[in-house]
């Protein structure tokens, strides 16, 4: 057994201080979150979209069931959205150029302005 797969070696080097730690359940894919005195914390569930790893965190095992067998019919079907983590300021500009307005009038760059004084 290597260093790695030692988990003495764990308990003899506080590390980061980061207790919490990944139980396996009886459902694949599906963890239960429990932190350094062993109370259960939550869970999670794990699943492969775009060749990468991901993560999504549910308060009951049933709930981190259904989430793992949604993401993963919706990876299978090629509906799965993938989080984005857009800018407002980005997200304002790409939704000026697309408003069209509402009315007549549209979408004006400056509020009308009476002149006639």
């Amino acid at each position: 057994m290597s260093i790695s797969q030692d988990t003495s070696a764990r308990a003899a080097d506080p590390g980061c201080g980061d207790k919490r730690r990944l139980r396996k359940t009886k459902t694949p894919g599906v963890f239960k979150r429990v932190d350094g005195a062993g109370h259960t914390i939550g869970y999670v569930c794990v699943f492969r979209s775009a060749g990468r790893q991901r993560k999504r965190h549910a308060r009951t095992y049933e709930e981190a069931r259904r989430i793992k067998r949604e993401s993963e019919t919706d990876r299978d079907r090629g509906e799965l959205q993938e989080r984005t983590t857009i800018g407002f300021l980005r997200y304002v500009d790409e939704w000026v150029e697309r408003y069209r307005g509402q009315g007549r009038r549209g979408f004006r760059e400056a509020p009308a302005r009476n002149t006639a004084a």
